[in-house]
């Protein structure tokens, strides 16, 4: 026996029984612990332990060789068992591997829908240091945010805040007629911006230097897509578009494609300095109609909202309860409530509750493979303790039995990567996607694949590894279950009853989302919205709105036509409808509509009358609707003066509300 002052580092002993092959282990310690007590007479005691360190790693090779080839060998074992426990049980391996593939499937589909929503803007190479310039406003005692702002801010910010390393502005213009050599065509996606938004974005340019290409108030930039379409393969640069009525453009570069998850999209884009040849006063800080965005040094902190919103009223003095905000690029598409901005067509709750549905399916599929696995315990629970007999440790049987569990959930996933292939171009006409299963250039969406079906194996293989494993042989092979059959007859309850709980919470979920979508097709908005078509007239065709009103009433499928603005909102001061000094102002939405609006959509008047082509002075006069009444609190307002919007005229009626807005808001 060693006596305890010669006693080897016990750090080096616990590794060296580590590292020892099971059976070889006390001969090991004990035959180096008898060299180490003479090496210590000898040589002395820290001689002594650096010798039996050197014992211990010169161990490690050997160790090494021998765990590396048991484990190979213990694998195969391993892998040969899974195959013949799944051959043997065809009918069980089928439901559980279709269970799994099913749950992993529907996982799958949602998490790349996740995935492509968190994953807007973030190819930017700043996207960090970009933020969207915000105003907000109270409107009826609420704080409405707002993504338009002024033309003046976005120069001005970059004048006078060291932060501000750069600013953009923007505005999108509709249904713009491009054309090329007599051929016209509509656009969507027309811009008048500011050239600094190729150095702001990660927008590279194929063809043109991006500090000089829209220099020019004539030239214009395309997207490849538009290159392709209005050019074909020839060189576009130096030729003209024909872009409105009658305006030609010299196309001066050519705008790689934007991807797809970028908030921001546009074909074409001219210079905003065109603005001045409508007419259009771009320094100006009245008149909220364009978006701004800024691009901050990195190293500096986010603006104060309130340092922002006292340099805004220093300005604009009027507007009191007008406040200034930075939104930040990644947040545009999700996180933005903001009315009149571009892309924030998405919503951070719809996020996270699909990815609570997407773990639950999941969820329930493993659940589902574990109670089949409890069922099967009788069967696997001889094979244990049989195992057990001939000398197989418990962390052997758990290897086993979570080796199977993956093996079965890889194999799912194989499968279920089959049915995503399938149902993914029907998920996508569903979702308005167009997203793709790309695993060659998408690292991150293998990997998450491996760990869903590396999770999927785990938590399904838990129970057979962990609780099986631990299985008495003697009382097993006696057919008896004691305490371990109480407990796993517990267990297949609990799994049952979480498995049905998450089920018919996922109905009830099922069932409300239904109602809610049921209660918007089926509201009544307050007018007669069936067979009632929008066309957007392009610029050229609001020149003649009229004549072409006349020529789609000479269809005899059309009942009724009438003109009307898109959606436009101003506030106003209460001295300007009470007669008083203005102690409030309010943000009203207004149309600019014609004679027949209100026969063509259906409504019904509350009071007065609607605008009509005998009374000459209705180009002046204004109807309102009930809740416009109840925002200025005005009382019995038919035949009372109103100025709004810098005109003066008389309240002729009070139309009953309608839903102008979707309502989801």
């Amino acid at each position: 026996m060693v006596h305890k002052s010669f006693r080897p580092p016990r750090f080096a002993e616990w590794l060296l029984g580590r590292l020892a092959r099971t059976g070889e282990e006390y001969s090991a310690k004990g035959d180096l612990e008898e060299e180490f007590a003479d090496v210590v007479e000898e040589k002395g005691r820290w001689l002594a332990a650096v010798w039996y360190w050197f014992q211990v790693l010169i161990y490690l090779p050997s160790f090494f060789k021998t765990s590396t080839y048991w484990s190979l060998i213990m694998f195969k074992n391993y892998l040969k068992v899974a195959f013949r426990n799944i051959k043997k049980h065809k009918g069980y391996s089928i439901i559980n591997i279709a269970g799994l593939a099913a749950g992993m499937a529907v996982c799958i589909l949602i998490l790349l829908w996740v995935q492509d929503e968190t994953s807007y803007d973030r190819f930017n190479v700043h996207a960090d240091h970009i933020y969207r310039v915000c105003l907000s406003d109270l409107w009826s005692g609420n704080r409405v945010k707002f993504s338009s702002t002024p033309t003046g801010i976005g120069p001005a910010l970059k004048q006078d805040f060291f932060e501000v390393v750069d600013s953009a502005r923007l505005y999108r213009m509709r249904q713009i007629l491009v054309g090329l050599e007599g051929k016209r065509m509509v656009e969507e996606y027309v811009y008048l911006v500011d050239p600094s938004i190729f150095e702001i974005f990660s927008f590279p340019l194929i063809k043109g230097d991006p500090r000089k290409v829209l220099d020019d108030p004539l030239s214009v930039v395309i997207s490849e897509r538009a290159a392709v379409k209005y050019f074909g393969n020839s060189d576009p640069v130096g030729k003209t578009l024909t872009i409105g009525s009658s305006t030609d453009f010299m196309v001066t570069g050519v705008l790689k494609d934007i991807p797809k998850n970028s908030h921001l999209r546009f074909d074409i884009c001219l210079p905003f300095t065109y603005l001045k040849d409508l007419g259009i006063d771009i320094q100006q800080w009245t008149g909220w109609a364009y978006n701004t965005y800024v691009l901050l040094h990195p190293e500096s902190p986010v603006i104060p909202d309130e340092r922002l919103t006292e340099y805004y009223q220093s300005h604009v003095s009027s507007f009191e309860n007008v406040q200034m905000h930075l939104l930040p690029l990644k947040d545009i598409h999700l996180r933005s409530a903001a009315i009149g901005g571009i892309g924030a067509d998405g919503d951070i709750k719809y996020v996270y509750v699909f990815s609570l549905i997407a773990f639950f399916v999941l969820l329930i599929a493993c659940i589902n493979f574990m109670n089949l696995s409890t069922a099967k315990s009788g069967i696997r629970a001889k094979e244990v303790g049989m195992r057990k007999v001939v000398g197989a440790r418990r962390q052997d049987i758990v290897r086993q039995f979570f080796g199977e569990s993956i093996l079965q959930a890889f194999i799912s996933l194989f499968f279920a990567l089959v049915l995503v292939k399938t149902f993914l171009p029907l998920f996508n006409q569903i979702a308005a996607k167009e997203i793709s299963l790309d695993l060659e250039s998408n690292l991150f969406l293998y990997l998450g694949l491996m760990g869903i079906a590396a999770f999927t194996g785990i938590v399904s293989g838990s129970y057979p590894a962990l609780f099986l494993s631990s299985f008495h042989p003697v009382a097993v092979l006696k057919g008896s279950g004691g305490t371990k059959a109480r407990a796993r007859s517990v267990f297949r309850k609990v799994l049952v009853i979480t498995q049905f709980s998450l089920t018919i919470v996922m109905i009830i979920g099922t069932i409300v989302i239904y109602n809610q979508l049921r209660f918007m097709r089926d509201k009544k908005l307050g007018f007669d919205q069936d067979h009632l078509v929008a066309v957007t007239l392009t610029r050229s065709l609001m020149e003649n709105c009229d004549a072409f009103k006349q020529e789609v009433l000479r269809n005899s499928g059309v009942l009724e036509a009438t003109l009307t603005s898109g959606r436009q909102f101003h506030s106003t001061p209460s001295d300007l409808w009470r007669g008083e000094t203005a102690d409030k102002n309010v943000r009203l939405f207004f149309n600019y509509v014609d004679e027949d609006y209100l026969e063509t959509f259906g409504m019904e008047m509350a009071a007065g009358r609607f605008f009509s082509r005998k009374f000459s002075e209705d180009k002046n006069n204004f109807v309102l609707n009930e809740t416009a009444v109840k925002a200025m609190e005005l009382e019995d307002p038919v035949g009372k003066p109103l100025t709004f919007n810098r005109r003066k005229g008389t309240v002729i009626g009070i139309v009953k509300d309608f839903h102008f807005e979707t309502l989801n808001r």
